[in-house]
């Protein structure tokens, strides 16, 4: 029999110059990921946001990263 229930987990990392422009980065896509589910027929009360946070980027040897990046 064929399953009536799917879970689907839809995780991104979004960046910012700070911490300000980083969380309104995430709600930006966030909120874009959500209009695109429900232009797909997908009915907002079926949906759930867990979370969202933000987090220093580690720098690693290897990276020369742009202010931009």
């Amino acid at each position: 029999m064929d399953a009536d229930t799917a879970i689907v987990h839809i995780g991104f990392l979004a960046y910012g110059p700070d911490e300000q422009s980083a969380y309104a980065n995430g709600s930006r896509i966030s909120n874009a990921i959500v209009d695109t589910l429900t232009k797909a027929g997908i009915d907002k009360k079926t949906m759930q946001s867990e979370n969202q946070s933000i987090s220093p980027v580690q720098q690693y040897g290897n990276q020369d990263w742009t202010p931009e990046e």
